[in-house]
């Protein structure tokens, strides 16, 4: 049975069961409650804000670049300075051989680009078969349509897997701290390769995308 709190609110609740905490305000790494209470918030939201709340030095630059210049439409052909800087940091030395930057709002839409790019990238190199992903098992890409099909939950597929990719194939997961192989001290990083190469050679170089 929906929470009165839920059924009056005009806000769309990830649970209808329990009434949300009221957050007045946030500080540091803590939050604070309509009930008085003080919240620490040790996950950084959902592990992706770890900066904390209310820092002055960071309100000052955001503020600051909100007054010069708050919004920028990249496909207009425009560029600026504090996207150029950025990048440049980012690609000091050129890690991994990157040599280029673009930057989204979120991890889902990073997710759904990097595919994108890479489809486009070998579609225009006369491959448009070259279009299937291996992601891994129990992974999680984000939330958009593009991202849970690259993703390897189960739970979070089951209602929407008429809506996902076929084009994409499952590996076991490389995460040596949680999953061992038939030994208590062999990892699995072995076995991980072992199914990632098996896969590859079922679909063939022609088709995988990805990983």
């Amino acid at each position: 049975m929906a929470h009165p709190f839920v059924t009056s609110s005009h806000l769309l609740h990830r649970s209808f069961a329990q009434k949300p905490e009221m957050v007045i305000y946030a500080s540091g790494v803590s939050l604070f409650l309509e009930s008085g209470r003080e919240v620490l918030d040790a996950s950084a939201g959902p592990a992706v804000s770890c900066l904390g709340f209310g820092r002055p030095e960071i309100v000052q630059v955001v503020t600051n670049q909100i007054n010069q210049l708050a919004y920028l439409y990249s496909g207009a052909r425009f560029t600026c300075d504090v996207t150029e800087d950025l990048a440049s940091m980012l690609l000091q030395g050129q890690p991994g051989g990157l040599s280029k930057a673009t930057f989204v709002n979120s991890g889902s839409e990073a997710t759904d680009a990097a595919i994108k790019l890479a489809t486009q990238y070998w579609f225009e190199r006369g491959m448009p078969q070259k279009c299937h992903v291996i992601a891994r098992k129990q992974s999680y890409h984000g939330n958009t349509t593009g991202a849970l099909c690259v993703s390897g939950h189960d739970s979070r597929r089951t209602m929407y897997r008429p809506w996902l990719s076929q084009n994409v194939s499952f590996v076991d997961s490389c995460f040596s701290y949680r999953l061992k192989g038939k030994s208590p001290m062999k990892p699995t990083s072995n076995d991980w390769r072992t199914s990632y190469r098996k896969r590859s050679f079922v679909l063939g170089p022609k088709r995988s995308l990805l990983l």
